[in-house]
This record gives C-alpha cells, sequence and structure tokens, in this order.
C-alpha cells in the first residue's frame, strides 16, 4: 500500500468543445465531455452541465506528480491559456491525495506551487481519507483468459446476483441460447428492462436475466467467454454485470463499446489487486463529481 495522488489541470465551461482544445494546447486530455454528454458507468446517468478537459497524472507523491504535470505542459502555458480564454473557460488545478493510514500529510516546494497556480484560477484540494467508502475504477486494457476467469472468481466472492442482457434486434445464434439453457437450469429468471448498469435506453426494453452467483454459474460465464467483452450478440448474451447481495453493482460492463467499471470497497479493491495482479485499474478519482465540472 501506498498514499494514492492524483494532480489534475482542468478547465470547463458550458461552451467548450474538447477537440478544439485539444488542438490549440497540442495535448489529449485523460477526461474530457461536452456538456450534455452522459457519463458513462453510472446506474442513473446525468447530463453534463458544462464541457471539461482534464490533463492527469496519478502516482503515491503529490510532488512528483505535480512536477510531471508541469513538465507535460512546458512550453505550452501559452496554448494553454488561448485556450482558456477562447471558451471564457474556468480553469482549475485539482489534488486528490489519498493517505495509506489514518495520518500523513504531503509537500509541495514553492517553485511547484507557484508554477501550477499559474496556470489556474484556483487550486482544489481532496483529501478522502480513510472512510469505507466505495469508488469507481475503470478497466484499463482486458482481463482475458487465465486473468478474466479468476476475476470472475473474485467478483462471485462479493456478488449475489450476476446480471446478463439479450436485446430484441440481434438475437441469439445458437451457442448464446444454449448457454442462457444452462444459466436458466441454475436458476436465471428473466425481466424486461429498460437500464442496466452501465446503460439506459430510450423508448426500449430488452430481456434483463438475472443469475444467483454459485460456483457452477461461474464455471458456464468462464468457459463461455475468454473476456468481459465477448459476451456481444448474437455469438452470447450482453453486457455481463455484478451486484451484491443488497443490488448496488460491483462489475458493470458495455460489452460493445469494450468499457468495464468496478464500484469497489477498499477490501474488494485489495482483494481483486491480490487476486488479479495482471488487471489495471484506473481508479476515478472525480468521483462522485470531477473537479473541473464543480461551479466556480
Amino acid at each position: 500500500m501506498h498514499d494514492r495522488t492524483n494532480v489534475s489541470l482542468g478547465m470547463s465551461s458550458e461552451n467548450l468543445e474538447p477537440d478544439v482544445v485539444t488542438a490549440i494546447v497540442g495535448l489529449p486530455p485523460t477526461r474530457s465531455f461536452r456538456k450534455g454528454d452522459l457519463p458513462a458507468g453510472r446506474r442513473f446517468p446525468v447530463p453534463r452541465i458544462r464541457g471539461s478537459w482534464a490533463l492527469e497524472v496519478e502516482g503515491d507523491d503529490v510532488g512528483t506528480a505535480a512536477r510531471e504535470l508541469l513538465d507535460l505542459v512546458s512550453g505550452r502555458e501559452g496554448r494553454w491559456r488561448e485556450a482558456v480564454a477562447r471558451f471564457s473557460a474556468v480553469a482549475t488545478l485539482s489534488i486528490w491525495w489519498e493517505p495509506e493510514g489514518r495520518y500523513g500529510g504531503f509537500s509541495v516546494d514553492s517553485t511547484t506551487l507557484a508554477r501550477l497556480a499559474a496556470l489556474g484560477e484556483r487550486i482544489d484540494v481532496y483529501f478522502p481519507g480513510t472512510t469505507d467508502r466505495r469508488f469507481t475504477c475503470s478497466a484499463r486494457g482486458e482481463a482475458r483468459g487465465a486473468a478474466y476467469r479468476a476475476l470472475l472468481r473474485v467478483l462471485a466472492t462479493f456478488s449475489g446476483e450476476a446480471l446478463l442482457v439479450v436485446r430484441d434486434g440481434p438475437g441469439l445464434d445458437e451457442r448464446g441460447q444454449r448457454i442462457l439453457a444452462e444459466l436458466e437450469r441454475l436458476g436465471a429468471r428473466s425481466e424486461r428492462a429498460s437500464e442496466w448498469p452501465g446503460t439506459k435506453l430510450t423508448d426500449a426494453q430488452a430481456t434483463l436475466w438475472r443469475v444467483p452467483v454459485g460456483d457452477a454459474v461461474v464455471d458456464v460465464l468462464s468457459s463461455a467467454a475468454e473476456s468481459l467483452f465477448d459476451w456481444v450478440q448474437p455469438a452470447l448474451p450482453e453486457d455481463l454485470c455484478f451486484q451484491r447481495d443488497d443490488g448496488t453493482t460491483i462489475l458493470g460492463t458495455i460489452a460493445h463499446e469494450q468499457d468495464a467499471f468496478l464500484d469497489l470497497g477498499p477490501a474488494e479493491y485489495e482483494a481483486l489487486l491480490a487476486k488479479v495482479p495482471s488487471m489495471e485499474l484506473k481508479r476515478d478519482v472525480s468521483d462522485p463529481a470531477p473537479p473541473a465540472e464543480r461551479a466556480p
């Protein structure tokens, strides 16, 4: 375990166009969206109230991450200010610091602090503390083969149900129907639904399958695919998800977009990293609301 930190340089405004900012600054953002975009991975997504563009550096030391961020924008300070002025944006420097233990601190030298302050109108600092609150992670890359099977085993220890979706249009081929039949024999039940983790349909419904999690179910899910993103119709049902006994989501996927997110508590997070060390997770330190999206 180490301290976790994220240093972010961002701008936001109602009329902000991320692609234009990228062209002006000459750097790709770590995170960006336009006003009205829906956030991925939220069960009940709310449209973004303003556009945002942010460049982030993660690490275990605030000072080091801050200097790495400054190195990225070095020589582009004028372009940054041009983009901020172009959209009359609020420019913000955000520091997220989560200590390994209950107590601690961090330091940033005066030169680095002055350079950071020159890039934004304010510096926001976030201290999540050592509470047991859950946090969202996005999966980088793809857990395949043995890593995929290990992931399912870990998730099963924390889950009560697995979810699968069959959309009306694509249908299922013979293999997909056979997998559903096996799961139905193991207690799967279906219902019509317009939303599930990561997806909300407008004026449409699909068939949502709820599968009680157990060893036999994990065996079926493990043998049916080599990756979370293999769960795409018509070969297989879509969007494999896992939920806890209380109905909260622990894993959500949007398979056709090759997107997966996990909503984890500290113990779940550590267990997953221990059992699936090859899986890369990016903690969403902007949950529940990105700093650049907050009102000035």
